[in-house]
């Protein structure tokens, strides 16, 4: 009886963990490109927990690129701190369906798909 608790609980604990919510909400959007005034997406990350540290954003698994430097430094965006309701916004860098988009955090990767 008491075996089958211990592994009971191990299960639900395993479970639980496979909940968790994440850090951060996804939103990709339409903009366009100020230096050159032509359409181009955009992906918006903001921070949902108190605190999050973004290490990577991925486009259709690496197949599409992401700017992840600023414009007039050149220095990288990434990793970037963000604390609840701070937000970082990135560009895809080629015209073609996004598909998905995942996220790398200290918390774990999260995922977002599109249709």
């Amino acid at each position: 009886m008491h075996k089958k608790f211990i592994i009971t609980l191990v299960l639900f604990l395993f479970s639980a963990s496979s909940f968790a919510s994440a850090p951060v909400s996804i939103s990709l959007y339409k903009g366009v490109n100020p230096n050159y005034n032509f359409p181009e997406l955009k992906v918006k990350i903001t921070a949902i927990a108190d605190k999050a540290e973004i290490k990577d954003v991925i486009v259709n698994r690496g197949n599409r690129r992401v700017d992840k430097k600023y414009a007039i430094t050149g220095r990288s965006m990434l990793p970037k701190t963000l604390h609840y309701g701070e937000s970082i916004t990135l560009f895809v860098l080629s015209s073609c369906s996004v598909l998905q988009i995942d996220v790398v955090t200290d918390q774990g990767n999260w995922t977002m798909h599109y249709q």
